[in-house]
C-alpha cells in the first residue's frame, strides 16, 4: 500500500504502481482528503489523523492483511500512526525520504524554529493550506529532469496544513515496528541507532526526495525485497 506524501496524490506513484503490478504484486495507492482538486473542502476539518483514517478506512474497505505500507516524506508520518494503530493488519513500514513519527512532535518541529516560523506565516496568509513549493524550488532537488520539474509544478495541490503542524500521537514508539528506511545517507541522523538497536532495515538511495520519478526501477526493486523480508 502506497500513500503520497505532501501535496500529492496516488499520481506520484504512478510509475511504482505501474513497476511493482507488472511483477504481480497487488498495489493499492491511498489518496488523502483535501489533496484533490479543492473545492468546498473544509481545511479546518482535514487533521493528521484524518489521513489516518483515510488509511485505516482502506484497508477495511478492501479486507487487507499482510500488508507493506509505504509512506514518501509526510506520509511517513501517517505510515507511523497506522501502523501504531492496527498492527495486525501491517507487517512492515517502508518510509521513503519519510518523516518518522515521534509522539508529540509535528512534522513541523523538524524543520527547526527558525524555518517553522517560515512555514506557518505562509500557512496563516494562504488560509489554512500550506503551499506547494514552486518549480524553482523543486528543480533544487537532485536528480530530476526538467519534465519532472514542471510535472511536479503542475500536479502538486496546497495541503492541509493541520496535518504537518499537529502533534502526532502513538501509543508507543516507531521503534519496534518492524520496518525499512530508503533514503540518502545522513537523513535521519539517528537511523543507525534504530539499524543496531531494532534491527530496522536502512537502504541508501542517493536519488534524491522524488526516487520514483527519478530511478522508479531501482526503488521498486528496493520496495520488492522490503515486501519479500517483510516477516523479518
Amino acid at each position: 500500500m502506497l500513500l503520497p506524501g505532501a501535496w500529492s496524490g496516488p499520481w506520484a506513484w504512478e510509475p511504482i504502481h505501474t513497476r511493482l503490478t507488472r511483477r504481480g504484486h497487488r498495489v493499492l495507492t491511498v489518496s488523502f482528503s483535501g489533496l484533490q482538486p479543492r473545492g468546498d473542502v473544509d481545511v479546518d476539518a482535514v487533521t493528521l489523523q484524518t489521513h489516518v483514517d483515510d488509511t485505516l478506512s482502506t484497508i477495511a474497505r478492501h479486507g487487507l492483511t499482510d500488508i507493506v505500507l509505504v509512506g514518501h516524506s509526510y506520509s511517513g508520518l501517517v505510515a507511523g500512526m497506522v501502523t501504531d494503530q492496527a498492527p495486525r493488519h501491517i507487517v512492515r513500514t517502508v518510509y521513503v525520504e519519510g518523516f518518522l513519527a515521534r509522539d508529540g512532535e509535528s512534522l513541523l518541529d523538524a524543520f527547526g524554529a527558525e524555518q517553522k516560523a517560515l512555514e506557518l506565516r505562509d500557512i496563516r496568509a494562504n488560509d489554512g493550506w500550506w503551499p506547494p513549493p514552486s518549480a524553482a524550488a523543486i528543480a533544487q532537488e537532485p536528480d530530476l529532469t526538467s519534465a519532472h520539474v514542471q510535472w511536479l509544478a503542475t500536479k502538486l495541490l496546497p495541503h492541509p496544513a493541520r496535518t504537518i503542524s499537529e502533534p502526532v500521537e502513538l501509543s508507543s514508539p516507531i521503534a519496534d515496528q518492524p520496518s525499512t528506511v530508503i533514503a540518502r545517507a545522513h537523513t535521519e541522523p539517528h537511523l543507525e541507532k534504530l539499524q543496531v538497536a531494532h534491527g530496522w532495515d536502512v537502504r541508501h538511495l542517493e536519488a534524491g526526495h522524488w526516487p520514483m520519478l527519478s530511478v522508479p526501477d531501482r526503488l521498486a526493486d528496493l520496495l520488492v525485497e522490503a515486501a519479500v523480508s517483510r516477516r523479518a
